[in-house]
Order: structure tokens, then sequence, then C-alpha cells
């Protein structure tokens, strides 16, 4: 599954994305999102960012 159906099929309630770079996490941006779209979900978790409940994703490279 690719981020873009990863986000639109199961999880469109969640405003607060990041994307896992293994070492650290990046917010999900509109820019982020266009070069990542296409990705396979390698994997995902939930998790509090900011007080704020968020979703982890990450992607194969």
């Amino acid at each position: 599954m690719t981020l873009n159906e990863f986000l639109f099929d199961s999880l469109e309630n969640f405003e607060h994305v990041y994307i896992d770079y293994g070492q650290y996490v990046k917010e999900l941006t509109p820019e982020l999102y266009d070069l990542l779209e296409g990705y396979e979900v390698e994997k995902w978790y939930l998790d509090i960012k900011n007080h704020k409940p968020c979703i982890i994703i990450k992607v194969d490279d």
C-alpha cells in the first residue's frame, strides 16, 4: 500500500502525521507528501507529539 492509499483510504482523520527516518521523525508537509506519496508504507504506529495524538509512518525507500 502506498503512502497516498494509506492516508486517504484508512486514516484520513489524522491531522498530525510524521515520517520516520530512523534516527528522527519529520512532520509530513505538503512538499514532503509530494515526494513520498508513491512510496510503499513499511510500518506505522501511533504516538503522542506535543500533547497531541499522531501517526508515525515508515516508508520503504
